[in-house]
């Protein structure tokens, strides 16, 4: 980790780079070695920030705000769903879209230009949007603009910017697609840390503070459930940041830390639905309702989620007539585990011959 107010270390270290002269800390530095007061760069600050305003765009941005790990939130990924944990990079968020008529970029809430260009972001892609052929065009491109915040990463990582995300009418590309548009695009896409299975938060948790950009400790993961992508009633993305990081961030208070102990009760939890929510007892479900039916002989024709509408109730009623004692231990939290191994399930059975 670096001390972001160590300005002469980074000011000599990335003085070479490009994009240098966007940044802010070659300005604030230069103030301090001409000996401009504190006081004096907060002024500066204030006229400049005055003089941008007929120059800043409003965008409503429609990616999505991933949330913290929270308690509440872990039911969200269940043993089966296909996931990707990808290093959280400490930047800024951007994206580009190009089109006919050349490129349009973009910071987390306001359109860029060459007066509010997020520390270069805009330049970056003046110099670099002609590298996306015409059949990307109007994609939007999501990743992080790397300038010095508190994760001190290698010199040559700076002031790139790195693709997590691609959306296309308004819907996640899977992560697969987007490491592909990145190899064509010749765009860095960000270091995938795991790809997989969900098995356990045991499991999720040893990859955090892993890092392939050069720093010592990464700054947190991001978990992407691609079993649940673009479903609007299912949170498929999820960050979790390195305690080292919540502590030493003063914008971060606000994060309630997940304890090791509530990850492994979410992990009982999980054995606990898993032992009862089964593949065997949902096929069976299947075939008294096809006996009575309640569910077409052909039922894997049906849409995925008219077919979890139709036996999501008597699956669950079965687990409580068959197996209350584990309902009882789970509590309320039965339900919303329950639903999304349900799913999974019914996937993997429509599949079957």
């Amino acid at each position: 980790m670096i001390n972001i107010f160590n300005q002469e270390q980074m000011y000599n270290r990335l003085k070479n780079n490009k994009y240098f002269n966007y940044l802010a800390l070659k300005d604030n530095y230069e103030d301090t070695l001409i000996g401009i007061t504190k006081e004096a760069q907060i002024e500066k600050w204030k006229k400049q920030t005055e003089s941008l305003k007929p120059y800043m765009e409003k965008y409503d941005n429609p990616y999505i705000n991933i949330n913290h790990i929270q308690e509440k939130l872990l039911y969200s990924f269940v043993p089966g769903d296909d996931i990707i944990i990808q290093e959280k990079i400490d930047g800024s968020n951007a994206h580009l879209i190009v089109s006919d008529n050349g490129f349009e970029a973009f910071g987390m809430n306001y359109k860029l230009n060459k007066y509010n260009h997020l520390q270069g972001f805009f330049y970056w892609c003046e110099d670099n949007y002609k590298k996306i052929p015409k059949k990307y065009f109007n994609l939007k491109i999501y990743g992080e603009w790397l300038t010095p915040h508190h994760c001190d990463y290698k010199d040559k990582y700076y002031c790139d910017f790195y693709v997590f995300d691609i959306m296309v009418n308004n819907e996640y590309l899977p992560q697969e697609k987007v490491d592909t548009i990145c190899k064509e695009c010749n765009l860095n896409y960000v270091p995938v840390l795991f790809k997989g299975k969900f098995e356990s938060w045991k499991q999720i948790k040893t990859f955090v503070g892993k890092t392939e950009m050069g720093t010592d400790k990464g700054e947190g993961i991001v978990i992407k459930n691609m079993s649940k992508l673009n479903k609007a009633d299912k949170l498929f993305y999820l960050k979790l940041v390195d305690k080292e990081y919540q502590e030493t961030n003063p914008c971060r208070d606000i994060i309630k830390v997940v304890t090791d102990k509530t990850l492994e009760n979410a992990d009982n939890i999980t054995n606990l639905v898993s032992s009862i929510v089964t593949k065997a007892r949902i096929r069976k479900q299947i075939l008294k309702m096809i006996d009575v039916k309640a569910l077409p002989y052909n039922w894997q024709t049906l849409e995925t989620n008219k077919i979890i509408k139709l036996v999501k109730t008597p699956i669950i009623k079965d687990c409580y007539k068959e197996e209350r004692v584990i309902v009882d231990t789970v509590g309320k939290r039965f339900t919303s585990y329950a639903n999304s191994l349900i799913i999974n399930y019914i996937e993997e059975l429509k599949k079957e011959k």
